[in-house]
């Protein structure tokens, strides 16, 4: 049978064969080629604003919470959030909470000691009366981490000084006793089966105060030195 070709307006070109119909598409299909190269410029744009930029994981956690609550129909606190409430009990059982701050901030969880509730005045050796809460602070973290609520972590402990120069024959500098201090807590972690890649120590001596070690006539402030004695502990996404 003899295949005659036709053309209506309304379709465009058609080849009619044994009473059918096949509309030749090949023109109309030509966007799709622009179209998937728009989408893939789109995407690597994004992927490189995101490799620039820094994420709050606080927001991140929000934005999981309302998405479980609002599609998903169940309320579960973000792994941060709850780890968090899991140390204020921790460390209102052990009569902590006026020496240890436990807070949130954009990359995960910060906890911050007064130097004096856990070391003496010029030591880096850990007081034992600290040692069992380090220990079920390690517990919480572990158990947080069995969940999979977040398997890529990292801890940074970080230790602070005042600005008095130490008279120390063990530490030649605020520098060494800030980074001895710092070492024996992520030794404390490590014992309490923390891994040694996801700690980090860092000693910074004076240089981050938290507010002037000095009044305005130039004295020292006794009591703004004891804010600026301190071990931060950073639990955060890496």
């Amino acid at each position: 049978m003899a295949i005659s070709k036709d053309f209506d307006e309304s379709i465009g070109e058609v080849y009619v064969t044994k009473n059918k119909i096949v509309k030749n598409e090949t023109e109309d299909n030509d966007w799709m080629v622009t179209y998937a190269d728009v989408v893939t410029l789109l995407m690597a744009f994004f992927v490189i604003l995101l490799s620039m930029s820094t994420i709050d994981q606080t927001k991140v956690e929000q934005f999981m919470e309302g998405m479980n609550k609002e599609l998903l129909k169940k309320e579960k606190e973000p792994p941060f959030k709850e780890l968090k409430d899991q140390l204020e009990v921790i460390l209102m059982e052990k009569g902590l909470t006026n020496d240890v701050d436990v807070g949130l901030d954009p990359m995960g969880i910060v906890i911050k000691f007064s130097s004096n509730s856990i070391f003496e005045l010029g030591s880096a050796e850990v007081l034992p009366d600290i040692q069992p809460v380090m220990a079920e602070i390690s517990k919480s973290v572990l158990n947080s981490i069995q969940e999979a609520s977040f398997n890529n972590y990292i801890i940074n402990v970080e230790g602070h000084t005042d600005n008095i120069p130490i008279h120390n024959e063990k530490f030649a500098s605020n520098w060494e006793l800030s980074a001895a201090r710092a070492t024996g807590v992520v030794r404390l972690f490590i014992e309490n089966g923390i891994p040694n890649k996801r700690l980090v120590a860092s000693g910074f001596s004076d240089s981050r105060p938290r507010v002037a070690n000095y009044n305005p006539d130039g004295s020292a402030n006794s009591k703004n030195q004891a804010i600026n004695r301190r071990v931060v502990v950073n639990i955060h996404k890496y």
